[in-house]
């Protein structure tokens, strides 16, 4: 008995392939293909990834006539390149989705650090007038333009 788990992505890809290949996009679910291409040795297991695959929107199982059709989701990852090609996709549209996240993250902190900088400018500034105009006012400066 094979693991049905240990290649899902494979299974999905070689049963939505199969079921477009029918005329009707419609297939009994027994004749479901393990990861080679061959029929499933228990009826079970061709069951299983049909739940499986309907789970994911793929398919939709007809239980009054053991079959299963493609679903338009299914057709479109069919259109895609098969679900290998749509897993593969998905991936690299999350990395980017990720990079743009991060990239608005540390354009965001760029601007708050240049923000508390400019806000410890303006402090010092204050800080140096203020000391300034108390030096003058103690008459340690004797004229404002002495400082330049």
């Amino acid at each position: 008995m094979i693991d049905l788990f240990e290649n899902l992505d494979k299974l999905f890809d070689v049963n939505l392939e199969f079921i477009a290949q029918s005329s009707t996009s419609t297939r009994y679910i027994v004749n479901l293909r393990d990861t080679d291409g061959k029929e499933f040795e228990l009826p079970s297991q061709a069951k299983k990834v049909a739940q499986l695959m309907e789970e994911k929107n793929l398919v939709e199982i007809d239980t009054h006539n053991n079959t299963l059709s493609l679903t338009t989701t299914g057709l479109e990852i069919i259109n895609l390149g098969g679900w290998l090609k749509y897993i593969e996709i998905s991936k690299k549209e999350r990395e980017l989705e990720i990079k743009r996240i991060h990239n608005k993250e540390r354009k965001e902190n760029i601007k708050l650090n240049t923000d508390i900088v400019k806000n410890y400018i303006y402090i010092i500034i204050f800080i140096i007038s203020l000391i300034i105009n108390i030096l003058f006012d103690l008459g340690i400066i004797k004229s404002k333009i002495d400082i330049m």
